[in-house]
């Protein structure tokens, strides 16, 4: 998930009450929600070094309390020397706490999880809910809001926050207004229960943890339509492997931004991929009307060479439905060029992060730049 929900977590564990468990909770818990994220410093090195180290050891079950303990001792020799008070053992407890909250939602999306790092490379997919949740945004944003903005200073950050949310959300693809609108109306309603209201610090922890409880039960939720999703998919697969042949086509059906009831439902063959949205209250998508793409375009011989690169090799242990296409043959000695793509990101404009291109001299071995 994002780091903006990763924050809301930490933070909202923080208002169940664990923030009096020890000085400096709250920030405990709000940095070890997002603490795994540290290898986006990968990122500098470019962003096939970045698609290969993200949600990788940092991730992994066994880095979790090794940097879960860390934290807790960064925390407590800065508390140590500030004369703060805070505790060495609580300080574990919920720097363990928040840090195994973040893989779990990781999990959750269609990015995957490497649970098994170093050892694995093995992806492991949840396919329930988007990367980014804006009901989640201003659900629980929207309550920690009410209780947390003490100051006008606090109350401009959360400003800015929310307009940040909002801008996020509408980036993301074609959010109808039966989404925006009650969104906004969500957002306008935590700011006339702030300005309206004089919530205790009981009614607080009380509606947090409810909220927190009621999170569990969205996740179920959209575990259920997922289901259901996968349930009409099936059925296209059907259709895609009697078009194809080959190996039984196997079908995944992945979250889409903001609206729970609309599913990409990717069937994949061994000819090619076919997606297209699935809305659970509409008739099936007859298989005609999903795009393919084909698992490859162009001259054999030279996709197999440049998968066979170690660029490749590292793009492709990170795809998920990987197509090769020919971009430029090397007719008149120039170098042929040869783009694997991840089709599970298509039309929702990243689609650039996703996609590698290896060269390839008139022997068909890489040129290296």
């Amino acid at each position: 998930m994002d780091n903006i929900t990763h924050s809301l977590v930490g933070l909202a564990l923080a208002e169940t009450g664990l923030k009096r468990t020890t000085p400096l909770a709250t920030t405990t818990l709000v940095i070890a929600a997002n603490l795994p994220d540290i290898d986006i410093v990968t990122g500098l090195a470019g962003q096939l070094f970045y698609l290969e180290h993200h949600r990788g050891v940092t991730h992994s079950l066994v880095a979790i309390p090794i940097l879960s303990l860390l934290l807790a001792a960064g925390v407590f020799v800065y508390s140590r020397r500030r004369s703060l008070g805070a505790r060495f053992g609580p300080l574990c407890g919920l720097s363990l706490l928040a840090t195994m909250t973040h893989p779990l939602l990781d999990y959750l999306n269609s990015y995957g999880w490497r649970p098994f790092q170093p050892w694995s490379d093995q992806w492991y997919y949840g396919d329930i809910a988007f990367v980014i949740d804006p009901w989640i945004w201003v659900v629980v944003g929207g309550a920690l809001f009410i209780f947390t903005a003490k100051t006008w200073p606090g109350m401009m950050v959360w400003a800015a926050l929310f307009i940040t949310m909002a801008a996020a959300m509408f980036f993301f693809g074609d959010v109808s207004l039966w989404i925006s609108l009650p969104w906004l109306l969500l957002t306008m309603c935590a700011v006339v229960l702030k300005f309206s209201f004089d919530f205790s610090g009981s009614q607080a922890r009380f509606v947090i943890t409810g909220l927190l409880v009621a999170l569990l039960g969205y996740f179920g939720t959209l575990a259920l339509l997922h289901r259901a999703a996968l349930g009409r998919a099936g059925e296209l697969a059907v259709a895609a492997n009697a078009r194809d042949g080959g190996r039984q086509a196997q079908a995944a059906a992945m979250p889409t931004p903001a609206n729970p009831f609309i599913w990409r439902v990717v069937l994949a063959t061994d000819k090619a991929f076919y997606i297209s949205d699935l809305n659970l209250t509409r008739d099936l998508p007859a298989l005609d009307s999903m795009s393919p793409y084909p698992r490859e375009t162009g001259d054999p011989s030279t996709i197999a060479a440049a998968r066979q690169t170690a660029q490749a090799q590292t793009f492709l242990r990170f795809a998920r439905f990987p197509t090769s296409e020919v971009i430029t043959s090397d007719q008149n000695g120039a170098p042929a060029e040869v783009e694997i793509r991840d089709v599970r990101f298509q039309n929702l404009g990243v689609t650039n992060t996703f996609r590698t291109r290896i060269r390839l001299d008139k022997n068909l071995r890489p040129i290296v730049e």
